[in-house]
């Protein structure tokens, strides 16, 4: 698994997201000033066409613009939610049905796939195997639809997992083109309770070897980390796949209880090649000294 980091990842695709909405939205725009261009424009031909008898011609150029709503899937719609339709409508649960159903290995498992080689996980098969996202809408035009698994939309907050999916059109269904994935829990990462104090102290956590702040190359491995710190009281994944840009992380936070000297420790692992994790980077807070005889 090839591993490739930009700066700012964890925003870059809220900020894709929203940078692409904005422009459907001024696309949609200047389509309905184009097309009443157009419908005028068209009205005067058919005028003066009718005249000389070219009735047929004033049909024929009409008919290369189709402005009906044949299409189930179109931005182009004249009403206020013009990036919803019939067709994103039904591919949302309800929350009565709405179930997060998916793990690391599931996650990991989806095939990403582009429209040049027309690879890629469909759409209807991901949501035969996991069920109706909890959010769908189309991004910049009907080619691209994106969905969510994330139940804090339907405002259960305390379960912050998130599964985020791209999908390019080819034929009649649409095909994984990228994933991405927040606050994802697995097994392998056990947690505990948080007790007075930390194992951490200033010196050891000085002594934790950081690797590349991009992919965790020759930093201390999560093994390593358990050793020193013992099980954290956080762990989460975080991981994102579209095109070459590929990661995996592991976020470890220790705490004291109920914050006792504000006491904390930050830890990111980058996932290699090897299935191992490396850790990237490393924060502290109030540590205190070692104390020797």
């Amino acid at each position: 698994m090839a591993i490739k980091k930009k700066n700012n990842r964890y925003h870059e695709l809220e900020v894709i997201r929203n940078e692409l909405d904005k422009e459907s939205k001024r696309t949609y725009q200047e389509f309905l000033k184009g097309k009443r261009s157009v419908q005028q424009g068209a009205l005067l031909l058919g005028v003066a066409l009718l005249i000389g008898g070219g009735i047929w011609s004033v049909k024929s150029n009409l008919n290369r613009f189709d402005w009906s709503e044949k299409s189930e899937i179109s931005i182009y719609q004249e009403d206020d939610d013009n990036l919803q339709n019939a067709f994103t409508r039904r591919l949302v649960a309800s929350k009565e049905d709405f179930a997060f159903n998916w793990t690391l290995t599931d996650y990991e498992g989806l095939v990403v796939g582009d429209k040049q080689t027309a690879t890629g996980d469909s759409l209807s098969s991901i949501i035969e195997k996991f069920g109706n996202p909890s959010s769908a809408r189309l991004i910049y035009d009907e080619q691209t639809v994106a969905i969510d698994y994330k139940c804090y939309d339907y405002d259960i907050y305390e379960d912050r997992r998130q599964v985020s999916l791209t999908f390019y059109k080819n034929g009649d269904d649409y095909y994984l083109k990228g994933k991405n994935t927040y606050n994802m829990t697995d097994d392998q990462f056990q947690i505990q309770k948080a007790s007075e104090d930390l194992s951490w102290t200033a010196e050891n956590f000085s002594e934790l070897v950081v690797g590349s702040a991009d992919t965790g190359a020759g930093g201390a491995t999560y093994e390593d980390v358990i050793k020193i710190g013992g099980l954290p009281q956080e762990s989460t994944i975080s991981g994102y796949h579209s095109g070459t840009l590929k990661y995996v992380e592991l976020s470890l936070v220790y705490r004291t209880e109920y914050y006792r000297d504000n006491k904390n420790v930050f830890i990111r692992l980058e996932k290699q090649e090897d299935g191992t994790y490396r850790v990237s980077s490393k924060v502290s807070e109030s540590l205190t000294e070692e104390v020797t005889d």
